[in-house]
């Protein structure tokens, strides 16, 4: 029988549970709620498989990234996204087998979106999570899994270096390009 946790992050705080999941080498699905949103992390092994906010559609925040970075236009994105109803193939997929991304960006761009997400989710000030032990089916190689310690170590770093400069950055949205 699979035993499933969950608390409050003011009680039990999103490095703990981190710290938790890796040690325990636990396999399931961690969902976080807090300051209005939702997201969901997958580990494999401890290791974390993916993380993204919860959107619309399966794969909207992907989609929102890929068109944020510049990566895919807004009118291609939605030409896939319809195809992908239509033919019931995943957009990651589509991505690649249309052309429209090589598997090296999206493997980049996914796990930028991982990165993110369990940044934010460390600046949360409140929130409640809840894992649930389950098989996660990926086809992401053992070295490209995120170890849950390290992703931990570098997303309190990230936060101590956001410190220094958040009162700088007029909003979470901005988009900051190289010039010159």
């Amino acid at each position: 029988m699979a035993v499933a946790l969950h608390g409050n992050l003011k009680d039990f705080g999103i490095a703990e549970v981190f710290q938790l999941i890796g040690q325990q080498r636990k396999t399931g699905l961690l969902e976080i709620k807090g300051d209005g949103q939702k997201v969901q992390l997958a580990f494999d092994g401890g290791s974390v498989v993916w993380a993204s906010p919860v959107g619309k559609s399966e794969f909207s925040v992907l989609g929102d990234r890929l068109v944020r970075c510049g990566l895919v236009t807004r009118a291609r994105l939605d030409e896939l996204v319809r195809e992908g109803e239509s033919s019931a193939r995943p957009l990651p997929s589509l991505l690649i087998s249309s052309g429209a991304l090589c598997s090296e960006d999206l493997e980049q761009i996914t796990d930028l979106l991982a990165r993110e997400t369990i940044f934010e989710v460390m600046r949360w000030s409140g929130g409640s999570f809840h894992s649930s032990a389950q098989t996660i089916h990926h086809d992401v190689s053992p070295e490209r899994l995120l170890a849950a310690e390290q992703i931990l170590m570098d997303g309190l770093r990230m936060l101590d270096e956001w410190h220094t400069f958040a009162d700088k950055v007029p909003s979470d949205d901005t988009i900051f390009r190289r010039t010159g």
